[in-house]
């Protein structure tokens, strides 16, 4: 899914309906995020999984960029299967 992108100005603070287990991803700038009851410091590149559902807190030191991921549902907890050649022909590992 298409993230949603939010700029945020200088001191600006950020209100957002989140979702957990949507992504908090900082596009630019450095972001200080507070969901739940924690607070987590975001620099370019950096991410955090939105740990419950309520409102999710965005400041920037500087301009920001906070880009909001949902994850596809149908790809989200889907186990790869590993395979073992040493498990003879056809063997599978599943982690999930």
């Amino acid at each position: 899914m298409t993230p949603t992108r939010h700029c945020v100005a200088a001191g600006q603070l950020l209100t957002l309906p989140a979702r957990a287990g949507q992504l908090a991803r900082c596009a630019s700038g450095v972001l200080w995020l507070t969901a739940g009851d924690g607070d987590v410091v975001l620099r370019p590149g950096d991410s955090y999984p939105v740990p419950a559902d309520g409102p999710l807190l965005v400041e920037a030191a500087d301009q920001g960029v906070l880009l909001l991921e949902t994850p596809n549902p149908q790809t989200r907890h889907r186990p790869r299967p590993l395979r073992y050649p040493g498990l003879g022909r056809g063997a599978v590992w599943v982690l999930g």
